[in-house]
């Protein structure tokens, strides 16, 4: 996943035999319920084959991410039970972005959430539960992950997020 992260690629260039007759299914069949059954078909197949061995030991540590914002990435890898070189690896393999960008947008995720169901908080609050150091990071967020400030944004947009759905 790693090495497809914000790429364009060409499913020749990624020579991958079942990809390749997929294509030419879909290409020729006319009926797109028909395509879309096939793909679903060779996803779901492809993921019968794969091996989730580490997926299934990241998968504790990308949950307790949610949960807790001021998780660190030693945390993670502790969970995990691998090395924090190890435990990059795996995650990035895995998850198509390394842990900390993962943790950045987990952050940033909560942060958005408290202002949707929290209006009243500070956003000097929101950012330190939200795992921040302070106002500016959060801000600096905002704008990286959206392309507006936060002030824009809460103008425009509502419902923020459905990140964290209510229990």
């Amino acid at each position: 996943m790693y090495s497809l992260y914000n790429s364009i690629i060409d499913i020749h260039d990624l020579d991958i035999p079942w990809l390749k007759e997929l294509e030419e299914q879909i290409h020729t069949e006319k009926d797109n319920a028909i395509r879309i059954r096939s793909i679903e078909q060779a996803f779901k197949k492809a993921l019968r084959d794969h091996d989730f061995y580490n997926l299934n030991r990241l998968s504790p540590s990308i949950r307790y991410a949610s949960e807790d914002p001021f998780i660190q990435l030693n945390r993670m890898a502790e969970i995990s039970c691998w090395s924090n070189k190890q435990y990059k690896r795996a995650f990035s393999e895995y998850v198509g972005i390394n842990p900390k960008e993962f943790l950045r947008i987990i952050r940033f995720q909560r942060a958005i959430h408290l202002l949707q169901v929290h209006p009243e908080m500070k956003l000097q609050e929101i950012a330190f539960d939200c795992g921040y150091y302070d106002l500016p990071h959060l801000s600096r967020d905002f704008k990286s992950f959206t392309g507006y400030t936060l002030k824009e944004y809460t103008s425009r947009f509502f419902p923020y997020s459905d990140y964290y759905p209510e229990k």
